[in-house]
C-alpha cells in the first residue's frame, strides 16, 4: 500500500489529500476521489484492450489538465499509453497505446 504522504497520490504525486481505494486486490493513496477513479478507469481499460489479467504499475509523467502520457506494466512487459478523461474522473475520453505489441 502507498500509504506515505511523502509518496503522493498514485495517479498525479499529489500529496495534499489522503484518499484511499482498492485497486486489483490491494488498498493504494490517491489524493481525491477523481484520481481514484481516473487510476481505476485506465486500469480496466489497459487490461481490456491488451488482454493483460492484471496491470502491474499505471504511471503518467506528463500530465496536461484531464491528458496524461505515461506507461503500463504487466510482469516485463511495458507498454506506452495516451490517456484522456473527464476533470472528475468519471469516464476515459480516450486510451490508446502509443507502441505496437
Amino acid at each position: 500500500m502507498n500509504d506515505d504522504p511523502a509518496e503522493g497520490c498514485l495517479l498525479c504525486g499529489a500529496t495534499w489529500g489522503s484518499y484511499s481505494a482498492p485497486v486489483q486486490g490491494r488498498s493504494e493513496r490517491f489524493c481525491c476521489d477523481a484520481c481514484a477513479r481516473f487510476y481505476l478507469l485506465a486500469i480496466e481499460e489497459a487490461r481490456r484492450q491488451s488482454g493483460w489479467e492484471r496491470v502491474d504499475r499505471l504511471f503518467l509523467d506528463e500530465v496536461h489538465e484531464t491528458r496524461g502520457e505515461g506507461w503500463v506494466r504487466h510482469g516485463t512487459e511495458r507498454r506506452r499509453i495516451l490517456v484522456e478523461g473527464l476533470p472528475d474522473g468519471s469516464r476515459l475520453l480516450s486510451f490508446q497505446f502509443q507502441d505496437p505489441r
